[in-house]
C-alpha cells in the first residue's frame, strides 16, 4: 500500500499536469484539497472529488464536470 506521501505526489502530479494543459491556476486551498483527495483515496479507493456528493467514476478528480467545461463557465472549480 502506498504511503500518504506517495499518494499526495501522485494526485499532485495528476492535477498539476491537467491544470497546466488547461491553463488553470490553483487557489490558496490547493494543499488542503490535495490532502482531502488523499483521504478520499484511503477511504474509498480513488481520488473522488471532495466537492461532489457521489463517489463514482465521473467524480474522480479532475471530475467530469471540470473536464467538460465547468471551470470555463464558472471561472473556478467547486
Amino acid at each position: 500500500m502506498p504511503s500518504d506521501e506517495q499518494l499526495l505526489q501522485e494526485i499532485t502530479q495528476r492535477v498539476e499536469e491537467f491544470a497546466k494543459e488547461k491553463g488553470y491556476s490553483f487557489s490558496k486551498s490547493k494543499a488542503k484539497i490535495l490532502t482531502e483527495l488523499v483521504k478520499a483515496y484511503r477511504r474509498f479507493g480513488d481520488y473522488y472529488c471532495p466537492c461532489q456528493i457521489e463517489n463514482a467514476p465521473h467524480t474522480v478528480c479532475p471530475c467530469l464536470e471540470v473536464r467538460t467545461g465547468y471551470v470555463e463557465e464558472e471561472g473556478r472549480c467547486h
